[in-house]
């Protein structure tokens, strides 16, 4: 049998339900495993009144893990103490039960504590390691000087540090995109041992429905109390400061002042929703610019098609827009600019300029053969990197690689 230890610090398992079904089933690579086990090894953190570590069955062969950063009742004085006993224990009861069951790989999601409690366990268990890099930690820091996890790691230098000691001892380092891939190999990751698989198999199946049936069904516009001739601009993201929604933010206002007809949509939350709804609030345009918070997939499905879209930072969701046709306007930073290509699927501005991104939306409302031109390519290039059957095809035969040569004893 093959067995999958997955670390993945962004999801727990309330956020994955809410992800639907097809989104953890991807962790098997089209059943290339017969069990992953999911591991969220701080999920008290994100999870309000958790007293234990959860086990939960997401479906067959789909098990997740919660566990704690605070299972000791010591006082708060004591939390990095609390923190240690708490993850030591965890790991030790898991290595335990997983030397008992057999893993064949352990994968974790981020350089960083995933990372490091991933290796940890991939030595004990004596299996592969890989780690996934789905960002560019640098690009954040210089656009707005974020960590990547900041209540676990204090600085820069830090987050780089242990960022090059879990790359460097990885069998196998899994980007994205090229912007990814330049980002790790900088940081320690050996190019030989770096693939590039897109995450275009984590996405709810309704995004690959065609946008144009989608487009004639006007209901969700009338649902949030729009005018259903509306082309709303959105933002799809979290609203924290390392996905500068406070930007798409500002070209929505500016665009909403230069025509009245403009409405804007962010679909998300996160910890700016206040400020940002305080500005939204000066600025008078509480009616025309709103907050929808976190939608569900199917609900976003629908909207999108409808939607010219911001990105000033945007993952996976703006392959969510290509899917949906959606003209968009980007920032020319991260991945984007391999997404994008300038004049020809959507429109790139220079990274943190505002006026410009709210002139181009401006311009693809009032252009409807530029807009529907740039709906037609982005879809056709979306259809393409998003082909869920060329994904795990290229996965599984890494897996076979990285399984093989780790049994032999040779480098992967």
């Amino acid at each position: 049998m093959k067995n999958l230890l997955y670390i993945d610090m962004a999801y727990t398992a309330q956020a994955m339900r809410l992800r639907q079904q097809g989104f953890w089933e991807a962790r098997n690579s089209g059943g290339y495993f017969d069990r992953v086990w999911a591991l969220h090894p701080i999920a008290d953190r994100v999870v309000p009144g958790m007293q234990r570590t959860e086990i939960h069955r997401l479906a067959a062969g789909q098990i997740q893990i919660e566990g704690q950063s605070a299972a000791c009742r010591l006082p708060g004085a004591l939390a990095p103490l609390n923190f240690w006993l708490s993850q030591r224990a965890l790991f030790n009861r898991l290595r335990r039960y997983f030397s008992k069951r057999g893993t064949s790989l352990v994968y974790a999601t981020d350089a960083l504590y995933g990372g490091l409690f991933a290796y940890f366990m991939a030595r004990r268990l004596r299996c592969p390691l890989i780690i996934a890099v789905w960002g560019n930690w640098d690009d954040q820091w210089n656009a707005t000087r974020t960590l990547a996890m900041p209540r676990l790691i204090p600085s820069k230098r830090i987050q780089d540090m242990i960022i090059r000691f879990v790359l460097r001892r990885a069998d196998r380092v899994v980007v994205g995109n090229r912007n990814n891939f330049d980002y790790v190999a900088a940081h320690g990751a050996y190019p030989e041992r770096i693939s590039i698989v897109s995450t275009s198999k984590f996405l709810f199946a309704d995004h690959f429905s065609d946008p144009v049936k989608r487009r004639s069904d006007r209901s969700i516009l009338a649902e949030l109390g729009l005018p259903l001739d509306a082309r709303p601009l959105i933002h799809v993201g979290r609203l924290v400061p390392e996905k500068l929604p406070d930007q798409a933010l500002d070209a929505m206002i500016s665009a909403a002042h230069q025509d009245r007809s403009i409405y804007g949509l962010f679909a998300g939350d996160g910890a700016l929703r206040e400020k940002m709804q305080a500005h939204i609030d000066a600025e008078g345009l509480t009616d025309r610019i709103r907050l929808l918070g976190a939608l569900s997939q199917s609900d976003l499905a629908r909207l999108l098609p409808h939607c010219t879209v911001i990105s000033p930072l945007t993952g996976m969701a703006l392959i969510e827009a290509g899917l949906a046709g959606a003209p968009i306007v980007a920032y020319a930073h991260e991945w984007q600019t391999e997404f994008i290509d300038d004049g020809r699927n959507g429109y790139l501005v220079p990274p943190g300029d505002t006026h410009a991104m709210a002139d181009k939306a401006i311009a693809l409302l009032r252009d409807a053969e530029t807009a529907n031109v740039f709906s037609e390519a982005i879809r056709d290039h979306a259809m393409k990197i998003a082909d869920r059957d060329l994904i795990y095809a290229a996965e599984r035969e890494m897996y076979d690689e990285v399984i093989a040569r780790f049994s032999a004893g040779a480098p992967s």
